[in-house]
């Protein structure tokens, strides 16, 4: 009987001891993925990222020389055919030293790098351009050399359409009688042209402008546009109806008094 019970005592003994070994086993294997998982996803995206900083900091091994200002080398010639535009970029041409690069300044700042050909010419990328007024100029460099800078260059720019109203005529005005019709308006005052059906109007010092126009039978058409001087326009339209006047009809004959008959007398 005590030896059964000896037995009995090692056997639960030893399932016991069994159960915490398997237990400790899966706590294991728990423990060992979370530590994989903060591994893979956590750690080494921070060592990298650690690295990646510190290379940045670190000095580069190659450095480039200096470009040399060098007044002996000519500044390049720009062209730029007008001083206001109504678009947000343009593109900068003109010619230099062949085989040589023209820097192109906004306001002093760098905006583009643009490559000479073997006859010196030479046309930009797109610059972007600032409201207003914009300043470019351009610096040749070439054999780590850089020129002093061109003249700078004015060009405004703007999008706001210019102001336009119509005085008279009244769109589906009917005119009758004289065949002729005044278009007058206002605008700004300061460099805007105004043209009616394409013929140029007078804008005074106000900003008013007028001119008679003939008139045909039936519809006639008219578009007056105000231009700026960067290139904005403002458009309207207005119809005019002409009618001849109704002929007023001739006043009948009055027609003569009949002649009494003279009476005889016997």
């Amino acid at each position: 009987m005590i030896r059964k019970l000896r037995f009995q005592q090692r056997s639960f003994l030893t399932r016991r001891a069994l159960y915490r070994e398997r237990r400790k086993f899966i706590l294991t294997l728990i423990f060992g993925a979370v530590i994989f998982y903060l591994l893979i996803f956590q750690f080494i995206p921070l060592l990298i990222g650690s690295l990646t900083f510190l290379n940045k900091l670190k000095p580069s091994g190659t450095t480039q020389a200096a470009v040399v200002e060098d007044s002996t080398i000519a500044p390049p010639f720009l062209n730029i055919p007008f001083e206001s535009t109504n678009n947000s970029t343009i593109k900068v041409s003109g010619y230099a030293q062949p085989n040589a690069k023209v820097e192109i300044y906004v306001d002093g700042a760098l905006s583009t790098t643009a490559g000479t050909d073997s006859g010196g010419n030479f046309i930009s990328d797109n610059i972007t351009l600032s409201l207003g007024n914009n300043q470019i100029s351009g610096k040749t460099v070439q054999n780590g050399r850089r020129s002093l800078s061109s003249k700078p260059i004015n060009v405004y720019y703007s999008n706001t359409k210019p102001k336009l109203e119509i005085n008279s005529p009244a769109d589906n005005q009917v005119v009758e009688g004289d065949k002729k019709v005044t278009v007058s308006g206002t605008t700004n005052p300061d460099g805007i042209n105004i043209t009616v059906n394409g013929v140029w109007l007078i804008v005074d010092s106000s900003g008013n402008f007028y001119r008679t126009f003939d008139l045909q039978e039936g519809d006639n058409n008219f578009t007056i546009i105000a231009t700026d001087n960067s290139g904005n326009t403002t458009k309207i339209s207005r119809k005019v109806i002409y009618h001849s006047p109704t002929p007023t009809p001739a006043p009948s004959p009055t027609p003569a008094p009949t002649p009494t008959p003279e009476v005889t007398p016997s």
